[in-house]
């Protein structure tokens, strides 16, 4: 038994692509975090800041697909905003104590002194 076939024709696909990437961006500290505030810490106060929430601000030079130029936000749970700069943590905020206790006693020890003649 022969079997012949002949066949023409073509095949026609459709789809579409979509590309997704995700940007992994490390920030310094996270929602839940407890940290000090810096401005007070020089001046010998404990101001605790808790961590709500992080938001990433965009510079005007931010590139969008690597994250570069943008910077973390970050509220706190009364709402306050803060960045980088204006947080430390535990250890850096008892350093930052003990220098200003030290300035004092220091300057308090030299006004001391000239009070009494002895310097």
């Amino acid at each position: 038994m022969n079997f012949e076939a002949e066949a023409s024709g073509g095949l026609r696909v459709c789809g579409r692509a979509i590309i997704s990437f995700t940007v992994f961006i490390f920030t310094a500290y996270g929602p839940g975090d407890v940290l000090f505030a810096k401005h007070k810490a020089r001046k010998g106060i404990y101001e605790k800041v808790r961590i709500k929430k992080v938001t990433l601000v965009n510079t005007p030079k931010a590139n969008a697909s690597t994250g570069a130029g943008a910077y973390p936000m970050y509220t706190d749970t009364f709402n306050g905003v803060w960045f980088n700069n204006d947080l430390v943590d535990l250890n850096t905020a008892n350093a930052m104590i003990d220098s200003f206790i030290a300035a004092q006693g220091a300057s308090l020890f030299a006004l001391e002194c000239n009070r009494n003649g002895n310097l």
